[in-house]
């Protein structure tokens, strides 16, 4: 490829591939010089054919001879997997995976955009499988000769990509930049930022004659394998960042960064991979909402969540149009930090979700069922949607996302019962959204400015709107029995599978 030549993938397209039936899609995120613009997040809850994605994409690379595996296919359908990607020299083409049978090899073709098999490469990729240890030690002494493979062409078996298994790869690159006073210094700035009191790192030989990684802190030197498996696995992510050629393997996949990973180290890390996706397509599997950044959303990362459906079906889901969700998200950033709070990023990976309008609504609910429903937790959005105009716009997040139960309460106030009557047209029972109301205008009694005619709690003010519970927050005699049975109705909806509650 020629060094004016860019590639990069646009869109997977998988069907009939362990757990994919029908074809399911999505699209990758394009790196436009922004953080997070090459970004593609992928996330979903356990056993939802997450590994499935990241194997399917490792099935494009031209030395992978693998069979589809029996488990692989489906009786009566072939296996089909369909990787687009654009060239900048040449257009657009995409790579075409299948298999004639049992017992046969796959089929692998690469086809331009009018449907003729084409002479070009699929774009290079690494994989970073975190749950792979590396080994600290070269095992074929290969140190003393300066003599390191290519490590941008190297590529985790796609076989293999979640077995702990070790290998040398990560200490011979550690070990050809060692030498290279600007290229460690790089390494060096981005460990310090994710590795508290971290100084420095080496290479020496041991009296077996191996060599082997050296980690040096302000009262001595030890040998790496005295680490941690996060800190070691920050090495390995942080080296195929600081990659100097994006062009050569433009596509970087992370499975799983988060493991072993203090949260502190987690948002850090995401960081450097927001930035690092400026200017390489990088591709991560997490179940950590630390990697969850609306400002990449907004540059033009892709959020891609899996599901699995009742029949145990996988199917994708993908946040697409940005501007139903950033107005809400990232507009009043400033005055409502909550709604870009970690604990509201939980959305993505939620199975079931409440919606509220603010933050007493939530810590209220919470109170309440901490004293009278023991044991039992609801997923609520964040700290409240900050107002229940905003509640519509959280809807139609859930809905991209698919998640599978979704319910929202509102205060009692006519605006309110317009609000719910409209989003009742737009989110329907059938697709799993359920609405409920408070018999009162607020949740807990407010005073009202009798300068501004708003809700606060200043002692100057008079009295205002009315709730189910009192200025101190506790439940009023009075709506015990109302508060109860709403709650209830979204208790056995949300926490209750087979119960399919009014609202």
């Amino acid at each position: 490829m020629q060094d004016s030549e860019k590639q990069r993938l646009t869109k997977l397209k998988i069907e009939h591939y362990r757990g994919f039936f029908d074809e399911q899609s999505f699209n990758f995120g394009i790196p436009a010089g922004k953080p997070g613009s090459g970004l593609t997040l992928v996330v979903g809850p356990n056993n939802a054919g997450k590994t499935s994605v990241l194997e399917a994409l490792l099935q494009m690379r031209q030395d992978n001879l693998q069979k589809f595996r029996q488990p692989d296919r489906h009786e009566n359908n072939k296996p089909k997997i369909n990787i687009c990607f654009e060239n900048s020299s040449h257009g657009r083409y995409r790579v075409a995976i299948t298999n004639q049978g049992k017992g046969s090899y796959r089929d692998y073709t690469i086809y331009n955009d009018n449907g003729e098999i084409a002479n070009i490469p699929a774009p290079n990729l690494e994989a970073v499988a975190s749950r792979r240890h590396w080994s600290i030690v070269d095992d074929l002494s290969r140190y003393g000769t300066r003599d390191f493979p290519e490590y941008g062409n190297q590529v985790t078996n796609y076989m293999k990509l979640r077995q702990a298994t070790g290998d040398s790869l990560t200490f011979r690159k550690l070990g050809s930049i060692r030498d290279d006073k600007d290229k460690k210094q790089r390494l060096d700035d981005m460990l310090k930022t994710l590795i508290p009191g971290f100084t420095d790192w080496d290479i020496d030989t041991g009296s077996d004659n191996q060599d082997y990684l050296e980690y040096v802190t302000s009262k001595g030197a030890h040998r790496a394998d005295l680490l941690g498996d996060g800190t070691l696995s920050l090495f390995r992510i942080c080296l195929h960042l600081m990659d100097d050629k994006p062009d050569e393997v433009p596509v970087l996949i992370i499975d799983e960064p988060e493991l072993s990973l203090h949260p502190v180290a987690q948002s850090g890390l995401a960081r450097l991979i927001s930035e690092s996706s400026a200017n390489k397509q990088i591709i991560v599997c997490t179940h950590s909402p630390y990697f969850v950044n609306w400002n990449d959303y907004k540059n033009g990362a892709k959020f891609v969540r899996l599901n699995k459906i009742d029949d145990g079906r996988c199917v994708i889901s993908e946040l697409k149009k940005p501007a139903k969700y950033t107005p809400s998200l990232i507009k009043e950033e400033w005055m409502k930090p909550q709604l870009m709070d970690t604990v509201a990023k939980e959305i993505m990976f939620a199975n079931s979700i409440l919606f509220v309008e603010g933050q007493e609504d939530v810590g209220l609910i919470r109170k309440w069922l901490a004293k009278n429903r023991g044991g039992i937790t609801l997923n609520i959005f964040g700290y409240g949607a900050g107002g229940f105009q905003k509640i519509e716009k959280l809807l139609a997040m859930a809905k991209d996302l698919r998640i599978g139960r979704v319910a929202a309460l509102y205060d009692g106030g006519a605006s309110e019962s317009e609000a719910i009557a409209k989003a009742r047209k737009k989110f329907l029972r059938k697709e799993g959204f359920r609405f409920f109301q408070l018999p009162t205008e607020d949740i807990r009694d407010k005073n009202r400015c009798s300068k501004c005619d708003k809700k606060c709690d200043c002692k100057c003010k008079r009295d205002g709107p009315r709730g189910c519970f009192d200025k101190l927050g506790n439940l009023k005699t009075e709506h015990e029995e109302s508060f109860e049975e709403i709650m209830t109705r979204i208790i056995d909806y949300l926490v209750t599978p087979s119960v399919t509650s009014e609202g």
